[in-house]
């Protein structure tokens, strides 16, 4: 599918329009043109779209349906207040939403904030993949990427900062990290949830407010050249894996983790967790299982929100 480049429209550009806390000065770098989210639209009906320094701003998200793909390629920056900017569903291979050399901030609006909703830049669902590389993901007020079901995700030299966790990882869903720097995450950079599967490599996991890495139930995690530091929570590990109703049972494999100036423990384990150790072997903690996890009586909260 060709791509296409949007024209340059003086009626398309504004420097003073406000979304939420954040004016469109403050969200687009410089004195990037900017072009109507109905022009945007219609590009990205298309399939492809190459931004070349324009900025979008969007009230709602961007789908992509089953059998669908779009690919955007930047330079160039995505501001929505929406739940998402982008939602990915379906089962195109080998992605859905291609992402290249793009800025990404997702910011908060009252009539979302009365409701609590967090959303995400990207939030992806069903069989739904999305690759990304090169990008900046921010979000104010939920996470960076969310995925749920059996959703997938690639990120290649991106780095990513929310309000809550950076990289939400539910269900069945899988993301993969190379090279990439989550920063400044609350409660943690990187939460997985049921039989999601985590794979990070030569990657940076800083600042979180709690812990840098939590996957609870069944979830695979594996870190290999990954550098975690600066947690700011003194009564929790700066990678934390528990495994604690019956029948969970999750993986955790090490190799070359670092850990740097983490407020807590460095890793710590609970419940039926099998540990894998390669190069420079860290000193693991485990914990006794309770049977029961300790954010909620029953079926736990999800600690990602």
């Amino acid at each position: 599918m060709r791509e296409m480049t949007p024209e340059r429209n003086p009626s398309d550009q504004s420097s003073s329009q406000s979304y939420g806390s954040t004016t469109m000065r403050e969200m687009t770098p410089g004195d990037a043109t900017c072009l109507s989210e109905g022009a945007f639209r219609e590009l990205c009906g298309t399939g492809a779209v190459r931004l070349e320094g324009r900025a979008v701003v969007l009230e709602a998200p961007i789908k992509v349906n089953a059998n669908e793909t779009l690919s955007i390629v930047g330079p160039g920056s995505i501001v929505g207040s929406g739940h998402s900017l982008f939602q990915v569903g379906g089962r195109a291979q080998p992605f859905g939403l291609r992402l290249r050399r793009l800025a990404l901030r997702h910011v908060g609006s009252p009539a979302r904030r009365a409701e609590r909703s967090l959303g995400a830049c990207v939030f992806a669902l069903g069989k739904g993949v999305v690759d990304a590389e090169d990008c900046d993901l921010r979000s104010e007020c939920g996470f960076a990427v969310w995925l749920k079901q059996r959703a997938v995700c690639r990120l290649r030299n991106c780095r990513l900062a929310a309000a809550r966790a950076a990289v939400a990882v539910f269900n069945f869903s899988a993301v993969r990290l190379h090279a990439c720097d989550v920063a400044d995450a609350n409660p943690h950079g990187i939460c997985a949830r049921g039989c999601a599967r985590v794979d990070v490599e030569a990657s940076t996991i800083r600042n979180a407010g709690v812990r840098g890495v939590y996957a609870y139930m069944s979830p695979t995690v594996a870190l290999k050249d990954v550098v975690v530091s600066g947690t700011r929570d003194p009564t929790a590990a700066a990678v934390q894996v528990e495994a604690l109703r019956p029948g969970d049972a999750a993986t955790l494999a090490l190799d070359g983790l670092r850990l740097d100036a983490n407020a807590g423990r460095g890793v710590a384990v609970a419940g039926r967790v099998d540990v894998t150790q390669a190069a420079a072997p860290v000193l693991v903690h485990r914990a006794a299982a309770t049977g029961r996890y300790a954010f909620g009586e029953g079926r736990p909260r999800n600690p990602c929100m």
